[in-house]
């Protein structure tokens, strides 16, 4: 009875290490900023250093925010995101692609970003919605783009 007992506590115990493992590798609020790296779990005290890395560790529904002013890099969004700079921070995506929204069913909202093409001749998209149910664009610069563009 007894080694059965302890082989169920053990059972329970390894049970609860990996749903926390799971919970630490996706939070509601992730965080970006200039001096980030990509191999942080993105939090306030170890941000990621782009908008890409900071998705995936952001689970649907929750916020990416920039803490600091600096360039991004492109995303491609696949789940419910916010995408945020506050007031008085520049969160820029400097590119010919700059955000793809490819995903049946998501919302995506992108406040206060600087979308920049960067290619000589105009091309590409500043914000592509392939596909999604909402997107909200709020206190955003688009610049240098021919057209928007939605799948």
């Amino acid at each position: 009875m007894l080694h059965r007992n302890y082989a169920l506590a053990t059972v329970a115990l390894a049970s609860f290490v990996l749903a926390m493992t799971d919970a630490e590798a996706s939070a509601q609020r992730t965080f970006v900023a200039s001096y980030g790296n990509d191999a942080n779990v993105c939090s306030l005290t170890q941000p990621c250093r782009g908008f890409a890395a900071a998705i995936t560790q952001t689970i649907s529904g929750g916020e990416v925010i920039a803490l600091d002013s600096a360039g991004y890099g492109p995303v491609t969004i696949t789940q419910s995101v916010s995408i945020i700079a506050p007031a008085g921070v520049y969160a820029g995506i400097s590119t010919a692609q700059g955000v793809t929204i490819h995903a049946p069913n998501i919302k995506v909202a992108l406040r206060g970003l600087t979308i920049n093409n960067t290619s000589a001749n105009g091309a590409g998209y500043g914000i592509y919605l392939e596909q999604g149910v909402e997107l909200s664009v709020e206190s955003c610069v688009i610049s240098n783009f021919y057209s928007v563009s939605f799948g």
